[in-house]
């Protein structure tokens, strides 16, 4: 099959959202819950201008500086600007009573700050990389392998 190019302007891509609860007898419980991002289709360039317009300008440690003097609500704040430079719309979000809840970079910015907002910004941080860096979306996958298992392909092999 050959090559095709995309000419369109949006990607869809899955958003996992990963909560974590902690059930009556005291064992954490994990639910994903899934919804389709709808993406400007965007390339490495476009990724790091909205990385600066948002972030600003410097290196990594820099960066990494600035972030460690914010609250967790402007930390919040910033990457919802910074998703909202590439999320345009998506599917499957709604509200505790089951309404569809619209795309709006405002509705996105109330949902980063509230209750299930650091695992929100994780999963749209993490579709950023797969759509970036052109990784399958994957569930249950290792990366490592348990002790006394043969490595997989892309891992290291390990000696001893």
């Amino acid at each position: 099959m050959a090559f095709k190019i995309r000419q369109s302007t949006t990607r869809r891509w899955p958003v996992n959202v990963i909560l974590r609860d902690c059930n009556a007898e005291g064992v954490v419980v994990e639910e994903t819950h899934t919804f389709i991002g709808l993406w400007r289709s965007f390339g490495e360039s476009d990724v790091v201008a909205a990385r600066k317009a948002v972030f600003g300008e410097g290196t990594d440690e820099v960066l990494s500086e600035s972030a460690k003097r914010r609250t967790v609500s402007e930390q919040a704040q910033l990457d919802a600007d910074f998703i909202s430079a590439l999320l345009v719309g998506w599917e499957g979000v709604s509200d505790e009573d089951g309404n569809p809840v619209p795309y709006t970079p405002g509705a996105l910015a109330e949902l980063v700050v509230g209750p299930n907002g650091p695992e929100l910004r994780r999963a749209l941080n993490v579709a950023v990389l797969e759509i970036r860096f052109g990784m399958a979306s994957a569930k249950n996958v290792s990366t490592s392998p348990i002790p006394g298992q043969e490595t997989g392909m892309g891992e290291a092999a390990q000696t001893n």
